[in-house]
């Protein structure tokens, strides 16, 4: 038996959250198989399947990969919150928790104004705007949003006019490692 990661859009998580299933499921003699989302259909070759850790995709982008893995028949548990009619356990780093944290990380650094750069109208992207708005309000500041997604402009320049709109110094808070490399 083995447990199968299915990994969809990786860059939600980092490497240490993929490393610590593989550590998991080989310290409880399972073999692990990682599949690349878009060959989640060669998993009826892979033999006997103890169970599934995948990142399931969007309703409104689906493949029939999250009902592919529902019709299996094994213990699922989701890296997501992108399709929220399966009752299943979820597992889904604290974002509230990280924005409250940023929140105050970057005012005790004395930043004038506080911004958020990301790809917006995600449930990660809600999560952590919602949490860093309303840290920001209960320390009576306001934050600036530089969403991506829909965006006619490219993101590149999307992000200098951003920046051009801050007051320095400024914290900015982004959904992912590489949006913060990309501003830097």
């Amino acid at each position: 038996m083995f447990l199968s990661t299915i990994i969809y859009a990786t860059y939600d998580y980092d490497e240490q959250i993929h490393r610590g299933i593989a550590k998991y499921g080989q310290s409880n003699g399972y073999a692990i198989r990682v599949i690349h989302p878009h060959n989640f259909h060669t998993l009826h070759n892979q033999g006997e399947i103890a169970g599934i850790v995948s990142s399931f995709m969007p309703e409104n982008q689906e493949s029939g990969m999250s009902q592919y893995l529902m019709d299996i028949g094994c213990p699922v548990v989701d890296l997501t919150l992108n399709y929220p009619a399966y009752e299943i356990p979820r597992y889904i780093p604290d974002l509230r928790t990280s924005a409250k944290l940023a929140t105050g990380h970057l005012l005790s650094q004395g930043v004038k104004d506080l911004s958020y750069v990301g790809w917006g109208h995600s449930w990660h992207d809600d999560l952590r705007v919602k949490s860093y708005q309303a840290s920001a309000k209960q320390r009576g500041r306001e934050t600036k949003l530089c969403y991506f997604r829909h965006q006619k402009e490219s993101r590149h320049t999307l992000m200098l006019k951003h920046l051009e709109s801050l007051t320095l110094p400024a914290g900015i808070y982004v959904s992912y490692d590489r949006v913060g490399a990309e501003l830097i």
